[in-house]
């Protein structure tokens, strides 16, 4: 595959427990464990929030007025692990999600 100077390489973004912690952030900000992805859903239907959320289901007209406030919840928490030490792909880092560095070099691309 031929190499092209101007695509940038992105790490892969993951989420701990599971990607519904990315949606979560612009809502709330999460800081303690959350059990597993059902756990993460069942927080993200509270009023308020995404009552009516199904996987596959279009969010982004929603999310996006409010996504610099997870963008910033999310690298707040990812300095945290960072800082303490932690393994970002381990269970003590629950939660935790990396999607914000793909959505900030996505929004820089438009």
């Amino acid at each position: 595959m031929p190499s092209n100077p101007q695509l940038k390489r992105l790490p892969p973004a993951y989420s701990n427990p599971s990607f519904e912690l990315w949606f979560l952030l612009h809502f709330s900000n999460q800081q303690t464990e959350v059990e597993d992805c059902q756990a993460l859903i069942r927080l993200l239907k509270q009023p308020g929030r995404l009552p009516d959320y199904e996987k596959n289901k279009d969010f982004f007209d929603t999310l996006k007025p409010l996504q610099a406030v997870a963008v910033q919840r999310a690298k707040t928490r990812s300095e945290q692990i960072q800082n303490q030490g932690t393994e970002p792909i381990s269970r003590q880092s629950n939660p935790l999600t990396t999607v914000y560095e793909l959505v900030e070099y996505l929004n820089s691309k438009v």
